[in-house]
């Protein structure tokens, strides 16, 4: 009776690898999908590259827009730059392009 039940396993392990080689032929399916719509695809392509390549640029430009401007901050003058904008003789760039800190006012 157990050697039965063994090949019965054994027969249902061949079906599910049928059942799964089944599967596998849709892959000649979705091959000729692709090849009827692979125009539209690549024009898709094209144009997300494109997309992403300004999404990288418009990230980058903030991160360095941000770098500059933690570099332009009172922690990173020198002493003698200090000096000369307490003597009134050197102003930050930020003020000169924008008027007076308004946090200031």
């Amino acid at each position: 009776s157990e050697t039965n039940n063994a090949g019965q396993y054994v027969k249902l392990v061949k079906m599910v690898r049928l059942v799964r080689l089944v599967k596998l032929l849709r892959l000649f399916k979705m091959g000729r999908i692709f090849e009827k719509h692979k125009d539209e695809f690549f024009n898709i392509v094209r144009f997300m590259a494109c997309i992403k390549l300004m999404v990288i640029l418009l990230y980058l430009g903030h991160i360095f827009g941000c770098i500059f401007y933690f570099f332009s901050s009172e922690d990173w003058l020198t002493d003698w730059e200090k000096d000369q904008r307490d003597k009134g003789m050197l102003q930050p760039w930020l003020y000169v392009m924008y008027g007076e800190d308004p946090l200031e006012a």
